[in-house]
């Protein structure tokens, strides 16, 4: 059903890129026909979730009726594919096939591992997996109660105000497109795994769109994607980092297609991306504005040579408006509607006026969260995996152009256009600083992601900057490839490249002549069907092993949570064929849903307080506990099961690190109601024997 599903949604978004929006060109197709289908899944699970019909019944039957709207419309009209591209300038290139070999083999291994493994990345187990895991069993998008997540509360600093349960939830709504039809995180949690191929595409089609070599074009997509910790981010593949990167990318590529041609189906198509990329991190709003003066001025240009008219113009203006805020504003509407603040729980002040209350004051949140976390460019540099590319390449192309004005004046046509791009990066990474100005490393992929763009834009256009940009790429790809990968998942996937080159090189004629063949397109369709039939047999697996792989999931580092996976595997055995738990202490509740999540899970309250998103919130749910009015509310919820896990630092409630909450003194005090299940150094497990 999933693969059903999947190419019923492609189908349409490729009716619909053809026909209604005009595309052209086998890049230009991809792209576009990858933003409809983020599209109609987000549309239609944000439809469906806002009326409680949230089920895969009512999803598939909605994507059908879609798809058949969509044939009925267009039937007369044919869907004529765009030709195969030339690909022997990239074979005759041994760059590209080294750069396409290292990125393959190392892909590869890695989706491999990801696959056969249980999520562990803590946003995943968190939010990014968990929040859908929920809906998956309310059949709403209803995101449930937080505690024990979130940045330190000021005001009460035992507790936290989390402000995950009111973040933007685009890229949730992706996983959990994935999650519907097989119940797990088999394939959500490698989610970001075709956003690598679609970076690659889009840094390829802007890069051409502004007359960059071909070979160099291909190549930049490369050296983005290998850069370490960008490509390190598949291993926990729920993030949405690299997600919010190429929204990013994606959000520039319709802004040049709309700059071409200022028509209403451009403008819908740019108002879609930039609406889904908005909602997908509140951080994004800081990247979107980091490019307005370049979007402004190209449609500045745009309007005074296409001289659309007033009335068109607003239409223009209008459509962007609209479907910016269908996709995009779905949790700010919400959060506005419940609490009067789009942002919340983030305060927002402006020059010292509060324009809209939240719990979280950025400069204490900053004082409090960030302290000895700033942003620190040395360290960026040469400590956290950003490879050869920042230093050579995104380094030097976002801050030479301020000192060879004159070069480009004389060089460039359109100076204003190319001065805008060389200093976008920085506007981008000044209004980081100002506004954010905390140093975590995948927070700025968004700024690299741009800045290598705008960088090459740059380098390819100095004399002999083709030249040194061979060789730092070669450099770059080489160096790389040690650092993607630790141990024998490292020997691996180097001798794969290697043979993979290898293969690549000496065939290089014979594959050129294949592909130009008509046996290429079979072969294509035998290895999808390939892969298919892989993926079930592994998602097989992936039910019957889930759970007895998470202790192993853990490496040296994190060798101290053994315990913690161990009670998950223990709370999936005893909850037999489903059960209703509760948990506390921790905020890493996926793995509390069990297999084929089978669970309810939810967060009880210990005071009279509803655990409600928009019931006063104020982040001290837990500052008055009484257990009299807890036993009720487990009643009330029919719990079966009790978790309770130590809580990290940030979240004890005593001053003893090895003390559990106090759920876990209540119910060690009353045998009557429960029986203790399993105890390890890390959790206990109750059945809840109140009736």
């Amino acid at each position: 059903m999933l693969i059903l599903i999947n190419l019923a949604v492609i189908l349409n978004s490729v009716i619909l890129a053809k026909n209604f929006f005009g595309v052209k060109g086998l890049c230009d197709c991809a792209l576009t026909v990858f933003i409809l289908f983020f599209a109609q899944i987000v549309l239609t699970e944000l439809i469906l979730g806002s009326l409680g019909l949230f089920y895969f019944p009512n999803v598939f039957l909605a994507n059908m009726l879609l798809l058949a709207v969509t044939i009925l419309v267009y039937r007369k009209k044919p869907v004529l594919f765009p030709a195969k591209p030339d690909i022997e300038p990239f074979i005759k290139s041994n760059l590209i096939l080294f750069a396409f070999a290292v990125f393959v083999a190392f892909f590869l291994a890695k989706s491999f591992i990801n696959l056969v493994n249980p999520p562990w990345c803590p946003d995943s187990l968190q939010y990014h997996l968990s929040f859908p895991a929920v809906w998956i069993r309310n059949g709403n998008l209803d995101n449930p109660f937080v505690v024990f997540s979130g940045v330190f509360n000021p005001i009460y600093p035992r507790l936290e105000t989390s402000g995950i349960s009111y973040f933007p939830i685009n890229a949730e709504l992706f996983f959990v497109w994935l999650m519907l039809p097989l119940r797990n995180a088999f394939l959500a949690d490698l989610g970001e795994a075709p956003f690598y191929i679609i970076g690659i595409i889009a840094i390829y089609t802007i890069l051409r769109k502004y007359s960059v070599n071909k070979k160099f074009a291909l190549l930049s997509g490369f050296l983005w994607v290998l850069i370490p910790n960008i490509f390190k981010q598949l291993k926990s593949g729920s993030q949405i980092d690299v997600i919010c990167s190429v929204l990013l990318l994606l959000v520039i590529f319709t802004f040049l297609i709309l700059k071409d041609k200022l028509s209403i189906k451009n403008a819908f198509l740019f108002g879609i991306t930039v609406g889904i990329f908005v909602g997908t991190k509140i951080l994004n709003i800081v990247w979107l504005a980091g490019l307005f003066p370049l979007i402004f001025y190209g449609l500045f240009t745009a309007i005074k040579a296409q001289k659309p008219g007033l009335k068109k113009l607003l239409i223009l203006l209008l459509s962007i408006a609209v479907t910016v805020v269908l996709f995009g504003g779905y949790m700010f509407i919400k959060n506005f509607i419940l609490t009067g603040n789009p942002l919340f729980p983030n305060q927002v002040t402006l020059f010292g006026k509060t324009i809209f209350k939240g719990l979280i004051d950025t400069v204490v949140c900053n004082k409090l969260y960030y302290a000895g976390n700033r942003l620190d460019l040395w360290k960026i540099i040469f400590a956290e995996g950003l490879g050869i590319q920042f230093i050579l390449i995104i380094l030097p192309g976002i801050l030479l152009p301020m000192f060879m004005l004159t070069f480009f004046k004389k060089r460039e046509r359109n100076f204003a256009e190319y001065l805008l791009i060389s200093i976008t990066p920085l506007i981008m990474f000044a209004l980081y600083v100002v506004l954010v100005n905390a140093y975590v490393t995948r927070y700025i992929f968004p700024f690299v992601s741009v800045g290598l763009v705008c960088s090459v834009i740059f380098i390819t256009r100095l004399p002999k900057g083709e030249k040194y940009f061979g060789v730092v790429a070669f450099i770059s790809v080489l160096l790389s490839a040690f650092e993607l990968a630790h141990r024998y998942e490292l020997v691996f996937s180097i001798l794969l490249s290697l043979a993979l080159f290898i293969a690549l090189f000496v065939y290089r004629k014979q594959l050129a002549a294949f592909y130009k063949s008509q046996g290429f397109s079979k072969a294509v369709f035998a290895g999808l069907v390939f892969i298919a039939l892989g993926l079930v047999y592994l998602n097989g697996r992936y039910d019957k092993d889930e759970f007895s792989r998470y202790p192993s999931t853990f490496s040296k580092k994190e060798a101290w949570q053994l315990d913690i996976a161990r009670a998950w595997q223990k709370l999936n055995e005893v909850t037999g064929s489903g059960s209703r738990v509760t948990y506390t202490g921790r905020q890493e509740f996926y793995p509390l849903f069990g297999s084929k999540l089978k669970n309810d899970v939810k967060y009880v309250s210990v005071n009279t307080r509803e655990t409600s998103l928009y019931d006063n919130p104020d982040g001290l749910c837990r500052k008055v506990k009484d257990f009299a009015t807890w036993r009720t509310n487990l009643k009330k919820e029919r719990i079966g099961y009790l978790f309770i896990a130590l809580p990290f630092p940030e979240n004890r409630e005593s001053e003893d690190p090895a003390k559990f909450p106090i759920e876990d003194e209540w119910a060690l005090a009353r045998p009557q109601d429960f029986q203790l299940v399993y105890v390890n150094s890390l959790a206990r497990i109750y059945k809840v024997l109140i009736q």
